[in-house]
């Protein structure tokens, strides 16, 4: 993370952060919440998060970064499902009008549109006097059709319940054109100096898995869903392999499908599945691969493919919603239009170490110039600043 900057005591902020996505879950907006916290925190600013408790059944990863500020766990009833845990218990509302009543905040910021306990907290802090902001991370017309009606629902509330709104992507701003209040495209983040090159890693890492020098290892991280197009590259994987014998597949995760990817790789040795790592163990995975292929049709953003180009990985992702601002087709990767364009594009891509390389070192670049926490958390503290004038 940056260098601790300690500003002048009337400059610093104290921002309230609710979400019900927190360590220790593993998700993409469990990883901008743990990193904003800490850029804000490392500037000197006052950062609480404001989540549910921990699900007793939730799955997790054994050992776990340490919340980097102080967490205020709201108690009540979780719905679980699969791998989310939903806060919709209204005890927990009582429990944040009650911190809002002891606490004296700044800002309030929600992360996460699909969450009733998001929703209802900024209503709240609204109540208080408090301005809000709210961060929209996925796209709605990706999700399931069965829930989207609800999402709906919590959307046209927003105006009422938000000075503001940061979209991740100009797909996620796209969405929100109903929004009558002021909206920045501020994308996710990536800890530049964590997420990088590390020659000395990829060798160690790739000798404890059995790789040779000459293998050419195809990647994922992230979760393991259908919707993320895990079992999709399976078969993405079998016709890289058919040009390529030295092509490799690496999962890494956790997820429903896991289970599947698990049974698949027991007769197959050129396919491995590692479980999910802690934040602060996933760069040096990512440098023991050589491709990131993310065929996933549901990203608001895609901050695993982000967090491999920091490492200097090339990437191949679907030319859809977020990742159309991730990624720099054909500088920094490859984005396709459908699963033979993939298909085609991860062949050349294991077929051509130079291009590879070429891509990767540019993807580097990319990201350490546009998605640095220096940039992006600068930018969000610029926005809280103005909302905070207008409230």
């Amino acid at each position: 993370m940056p260098d601790v900057h300690l500003p002048d005591p009337e400059d610093r902020l104290r921002v309230c952060i609710v979400t019900d996505a927190y360590l220790p879950g593993v998700g993409g907006v469990e990883n901008h919440v743990l990193h904003l916290a800490a850029w804000l925190e490392s500037q000197g600013h006052d950062v609480t998060v404001v989540t549910h408790k921990v699900p007793n059944a939730k799955p997790r990863v054994v050992r776990q970064v340490e919340s980097p500020v102080p967490v205020h766990r709201l108690p009540g009833l979780l719905l679980v499902f699969r791998d989310h845990d939903i806060a919709l218990d209204p005890r927990m509302l009582f429990g944040f009008r009650r911190l809002l009543e002891q606490r004296d905040f700044d800002i309030v910021h929600g992360q996460s549109e699909a969450s009733a306990l998001v929703y209802g907290a900024m209503a709240l802090a609204r109540a208080h006097g408090l301005p809000t902001v709210m961060t929209r991370h996925s796209i709605t017309e990706a999700k399931p059709r069965l829930v989207r009606p609800f999402i709906h629902v919590l959307t046209r509330s927003l105006s009422g319940s938000a000075c503001g709104l940061i979209a991740v992507s100009e797909a996620c701003a796209a969405e929100a054109r109903e929004f009558k209040g002021p909206v920045r495209v501020i994308p996710n983040g990536v800890d530049t100096r964590a997420f990088r090159p590390m020659p000395e890693e990829r060798l160690r890492l790739r000798r404890e898995l059995g790789y040779e020098a000459q293998d050419v290892v195809i990647g994922f991280l992230g979760r393991l869903h259908r919707t993320k197009g895990a079992l999709a590259l399976l078969e993405l994987f079998e016709r890289a392999r058919r040009r390529n014998g030295r092509a490799k597949l690496l999962f890494v995760g956790p997820g429903p499908v896991r289970p599947l990817l698990e049974s698949r790789a027991a007769g197959d040795r050129a396919i491995k599945v590692l479980p999910a790592r802690p934040y602060d163990s996933v760069a040096p995975v990512l440098n023991a691969m050589d491709v990131f292929a993310f065929p996933s049709r549901s990203e608001g953003f895609g901050i695993s493919a982000l967090e491999a180009m920091a490492c200097g990985v090339p990437a191949l992702a679907y030319a859809r919603w977020g990742l159309k601002d991730v990624i720099a087709d054909p500088e920094t990767g490859f984005l396709v239009r459908d699963r033979n364009e993939f298909s085609q594009r991860l062949v050349e891509m294991v077929n051509d170490p130079g291009l590879r390389l070429r891509m990767g070192a540019a993807a580097r670049q990319r990201a350490a110039g546009l998605f640095s926490w220096e940039r992006v958390g600068a930018e969000t503290v610029a926005f809280y600043r103005l909302l905070m004038t207008r409230a």
